[in-house]
């Protein structure tokens, strides 16, 4: 078999090595660079170091009263009050889910069958596994506020529908998984109490980034995902600030605090708190770390005529370092942009972290931009990028 490879530079920085199998076709081994942390992390080594004792000698089902029993159950509620600490709430008030999207989904069940919440006020930049749960539970009884063009919520606009809404739940994001906004929390909150709602917050993609406490940002519920920080996939948890009376979701026994039963992820849930635990120890260093590349992105994206970056997204202020959104032009780039970048070992986002791998609308961008046609193009770091990725990742979009 005869591959011929025309372009020099393709050959020398795509393919470092042709294995030919000869009946069996071609391995190309290719470059991993991974630019969509917003969507998903790699595993730390130190997560699953404390992990796999439960999975192969701590393996006893939490709710058995043995000794290996007991031995996970403790380890389960020492983990919980570990987290708790670290986001300032009290450790019965955190539960254990699959991950960020179930949290949401249980808030908005709470809200209808427990809480007594008749209306909802959301941003329309929400993730899907927000609004998609609020219209499902309120499909009637739901408003958005606007966003100002440098991303942020318009408060004046929400204190006017807090104003004249009752018995509401308030959701907004701490930080946008697609720009990297970050939104007044404390401001929202406090007009949250004012007027009597409740406040909910995806904070996601901001756990990692920002010290958050419950009880100073004055926020009633709270939902995480281990896989955003260096976590196992598949845990999350949701946190709220009241000993709220909340029904059954998941019957079938009594674990977590009797709202969702089944028998507990005991690894991940040691996984989910060691993550958290690490991320809180390296966050000023890593968002030291975050800013070095995205400041060093900008620099060279200069090199590329028309590059724009969308919604604000490569200032320094109220923004996450970790994230910037990038608008190349039509002339140049087209839908096959992302695909080229995975061919050539780029792992990038053309818009939500749900959207990941493939160009599709964004309804973030279209907020801003609705008649816009440039491509977005992701990028999303985490501690393991360098430099040279950046360097390498740029030559790319320079020669396609």
């Amino acid at each position: 078999m005869r591959i011929f490879i025309k372009n020099k530079y393709v050959y020398e920085h795509y393919f470092n090595k042709f294995d030919l199998n000869i009946g069996l076709g071609i391995t190309l081994e290719m470059k991993n660079i991974y630019f969509d942390n917003a969507a998903t992390t790699q595993l730390d080594p130190r997560v699953l170091e404390e992990m796999l004792p439960h999975l192969l000698e701590n393996y006893g089902n939490p709710s058995s009263t043995h000794h290996l029993g007991r031995k996970a159950k403790s380890a389960i509620e020492q983990a919980r009050k570990e987290i708790a600490e670290i986001i300032g709430a009290k450790s019965a008030r955190v539960i254990f889910t699959s991950g960020a999207t179930e949290s949401n989904n249980l808030v908005f069940k709470f809200a209808k069958s427990s809480l007594g919440i008749e209306n909802i006020i959301l941003s329309p930049l929400e993730h899907h596994a927000v609004t998609y749960a609020a219209q499902y539970q309120f499909p009637n009884n739901i408003q958005f506020i606007e966003h100002l063009p440098d991303g942020l919520p318009n408060l004046d606009q929400l204190e006017g529908l807090l104003a004249k809404t009752p018995k509401a739940l308030v959701s907004i994001m701490h930080a946008n998984n697609e720009v990297g906004t970050v939104n007044p929390i404390k401001e929202i909150s406090t007009l949250c109490k004012q007027y009597g709602a409740l406040f909910h917050s995806d904070t996601v993609q901001s756990i990692a980034h920002l010290p958050i406490n419950m009880e100073n940002l004055g926020i009633d519920f709270i939902v995480a995902s281990a896989h955003k920080f260096h976590g196992p996939k598949g845990i999350g948890f949701l946190a709220f600030s009241q000993d709220f009376k909340l029904s059954s979701d998941q019957r079938g026994g009594t674990q977590e605090k009797g709202i969702r039963a089944g028998t507990e992820n005991v690894a991940s849930i040691i996984g989910l708190a060691t993550a958290l635990k690490i991320v809180r120890e390296e966050m000023t260093d890593n968002e030291k770390h975050f800013q070095k590349l995205k400041s060093y992105l900008i620099t060279r994206l200069q090199e590329i005529e028309g590059a724009e970056f969308n919604v604000n997204s490569q200032s320094s202020v109220n923004v996450l370092p970790s994230i910037l959104n990038i608008a190349l032009p039509t002339e140049r780039f087209n839908e096959m942009t992302l695909f080229s970048l995975d061919m050539a070992g780029i792992a990038a986002s053309g818009g939500s972290a749900c959207a990941s791998g493939a160009v599709a609308g964004s309804h973030v961008l279209a907020h801003f931009y609705p008649n816009d046609k440039k491509i977005a193009l992701r990028i999303s770091f985490s501690k393991f990028n360098t430099i040279e990725e950046i360097d390498f990742f740029v030559d790319i979009l320079k020669q396609l």
